[in-house]
């Protein structure tokens, strides 16, 4: 019994030592106090301390990996992406560590984006705000760890647009369209395009605001049946309108020439199949007074009888 005893006690000794090796190994004492403090989960000292043994000795994956951990969740982030893409230099052997982790932070960004999209629904903007700025802290701490993620990207975008930061949501939709290209990514690109010139727009700066409609309109994959596109395209003859309107107003130049832009934008409109009609009898109207002020009685004529029709 005594020898069974003696046995156990040297191989809890033995898996103590093999433990504490697998912590310290040949490191400096600022990493093995790093690396234990980062098991404690004390990211502040790890991060620290891991900094300082890693200055020291460079080329220990494993610290480095600990370090970005460390840092993502004390949020250093910029700093955590160099510590991740130093740790994969030295050896692949934390790659699924770092995967596993970023899947814990988008699967976080999105649950947080759920919830204020919920509060928002329920116009409650007290509980929507901070799950969004709670997504949008997680989103980012995604990209840090796998800087090419388009999933973090796109949910940062969502988030922030639905913050109302539109420069943020179209840097971030902007990263997702130009990687893809695609239909969908070029749908959001336009929604926040055509949000950002609606602000403009609503505070009478035209030419601000057609800045924003025109990028909206001139995304070579957004659908001309996509809504985006339509009211993009229906504010930018709408603008034009408004600073011709102006023009004539304060006799202050040639208002025709921006007529002549508001109706290039509004007519194809027109052709659309399926149109809501409400929406082709706002068009019309913007078109029948466009072609009385330019004069142009026969397509006056024409729009108002099709307006007339819906």
């Amino acid at each position: 019994m005594k020898a069974v005893k003696s046995l156990f006690t040297l191989l809890s000794s033995v898996a103590v030592l093999a433990f504490f090796l697998t912590i310290t190994g040949c490191s400096s004492p600022e990493l093995t106090t790093g690396k234990l403090a980062f098991n404690n989960k004390d990211y502040v000292k790890a991060e620290e301390e891991l900094r300082k043994g890693l200055e020291i000795d460079k080329s220990d994956p494993e610290g480095w990996y600990m370090l970005g951990v460390s840092q993502i969740e004390i949020n250093k982030f910029n700093e955590a992406k160099t510590s991740f893409e130093t740790s994969h230099k030295l050896s692949d052997a934390f790659d699924l560590n770092r995967l596993s982790y970023w899947g814990l932070k988008i699967n976080s960004s999105i649950n947080y984006y759920k919830a204020g999209i919920d509060g928002l629904r329920k116009n409650d903007t007290a509980a929507a705000n901070p799950n969004l700025r709670k997504a949008v802290l997680d989103g980012n701490a995604a990209i840090s760890i796998l800087p090419d993620s388009l999933e973090a990207y796109r949910v940062l975008g969502d988030s922030y647009f639905y913050l109302k930061d539109y420069d943020n949501a179209i840097a971030n939709y902007g990263f997702a369209y130009n990687k893809t290209h695609d239909k969908k990514d070029a749908s959001d690109l336009a929604k926040a395009y055509y949000d950002k010139g609606l602000i403009y727009r609503q505070a009478e700066n035209y030419q601000d605001a057609m800045v924003w409609f025109k990028k909206a309109v001139d995304l070579p994959e957004l659908p001309k049946d996509n809504d985006y596109y339509k009211f993009s395209a229906f504010n930018m003859g709408i603008a034009n309108y408004q600073i011709a309107s102006k023009i004539a107003t304060d006799n202050s130049g040639d208002f025709k020439p921006y007529l002549q832009t508001a109706v290039s934008y509004l007519e194809p409109l027109t052709t659309m199949a399926n149109p809501d009609k409400t929406f082709l009898k706002d068009v019309y109207e913007f078109l029948i007074n466009a072609y009385d002020a330019l004069g142009d009685d026969a397509k006056k004529a024409d729009a108002t009888n099709k307006r007339n029709a819906l």
